[in-house]
């Protein structure tokens, strides 16, 4: 986990498999080209995006050096989530927030327009923590947490389909 700081304002992003690679929401980078990680240590590093999409409030970076940076995996967590189970969502200041999934496939509002089915949790979620990811118990990513408009009444949002994390059949 990694704070982030771009003109969208500041959260949270976190690495996956591929070496240098970040996760992120898109709000937060907004239309920049770079944006600065603060590490756990509070060194700071400049990140390139290399893309966003709105419409789903997701984006990726890429850092020259993750070496003190353990990647988080999917595995097969979204596929196996269930109404009421115990999750997760944690952002880079170390906030961690308990609750319980509410419901799966959720539709919120996005920027531009548009909708995009969500995972949401009984629980209310730190904006700065947008951008971090949702895990299960385990500690599989289920998805990006976001600040989506649906987000406004008091519980956390995660995006449900990001890099391949995407929901079984």
């Amino acid at each position: 986990m990694v704070a982030l700081e771009g003109p969208g304002g500041t959260g949270s992003a976190f690495r996956v498999a591929l070496p240098g690679i970040l996760v992120t929401s898109a709000q937060l980078v907004a239309n920049a080209r770079e944006v600065t990680v603060v590490l756990p240590d509070g060194s700071r590093l400049t990140a390139r995006v290399l893309g966003r999409e709105r419409g789903v409030d997701i984006a990726t970076l890429r850092v020259a050096d993750d070496s003190g940076l353990p990647p988080l995996h999917s595995g097969s967590g979204l596929s196996e989530a269930r109404t009421g189970d115990r999750a997760l969502a944690i952002g880079a200041s170390g906030a961690v927030t308990v609750g319980s999934i509410r419901t799966l496939g959720n539709p919120v509002a996005v920027d531009g327009g548009g909708e995009l089915e969500a995972i949401r949790i009984d629980a209310e979620v730190p904006t700065a923590s947008a951008g971090g990811p949702l895990v299960n118990e385990d500690g599989d990513v289920l998805g990006v947490l976001t600040t989506a408009t649906g987000a406004s009444d008091g519980v956390g949002v995660a995006r449900n389909a990001a890099l391949g994390i995407v929901r079984g059949n």
